[in-house]
């Protein structure tokens, strides 16, 4: 996956790769891969917390509702009354839509499109598993090491967009969870002074 087709993979500038040179793109692959697990934690903490938290926070809310809207309904009521039961049903509106992103943040995190825009390659593994094994193992064993370090390059590329992706999305679903929490935290506090 390329967040920008645009770009291409950098190409490896000497004709023969090192030992020292492979064991450097292993090593930038397992960090790409270590960032990628990282974010995915973060997805899921999130996601665990959300889950655990909302129906904490919104249990007393929707027991309080229908006054407000009794309140909004009704025509003899102050105006003050209106403005807080108004209110009060536009920060639960801006919960839920908060509690939304944040879910829709954190299901983009775990599951990132996995798109190729070139050719398919031998080392990704969306590549790797469309092949079967003697058809890869000979494409495998038919590379140069100049092929073998681009395909690896690529791979390195490909991983690191996707780690990309991942924490960009894993920073805003951190961003609207805090939204979410202060809503909650507001419209819970609300609730128990309404009762």
């Amino acid at each position: 996956m390329r967040l920008w087709h645009w770009t291409q993979p950098p190409k490896p500038v000497q004709s023969e790769q090192s030992y020292d040179q492979y064991n450097a793109y292993s090593q930038l692959l397992d960090r790409n891969g270590q960032w990628i697990a990282v974010a995915d934690t973060k997805a899921g903490v999130i996601l665990g917390f959300l889950v655990a938290v909302f129906p904490v926070l919104i249990a007393p809310v929707l027991l309080t509702m229908p006054k407000q809207v009794e309140i909004l309904l009704s025509r003899n009521a102050h105006t003050w009354t209106y403005v807080r039961s108004g209110s009060f049903i536009v920060l639960l509106v801006l919960f839920f839509i908060t509690a939304l992103i944040t879910l829709i943040r954190v299901l983009m995190t775990l599951m990132p499109k996995l798109t190729r825009q070139r050719q398919p390659g031998l080392i990704f593994f969306g590549d790797t598993i469309c092949k079967d094994y003697t058809q890869w193992e000979q494409s495998m064993l038919a590379l140069d090491t100049r092929m073998l370090a681009e395909q690896v390059l690529e791979q390195i590329y490909t991983t690191a967009s996707i780690a990309a992706y991942k924490h960009k999305y894993v920073r805003q679903a951190i961003h609207t969870l805090s939204a979410t929490v202060i809503l909650g935290l507001v419209l819970y506090v609300l609730s128990l002074l309404a009762t």
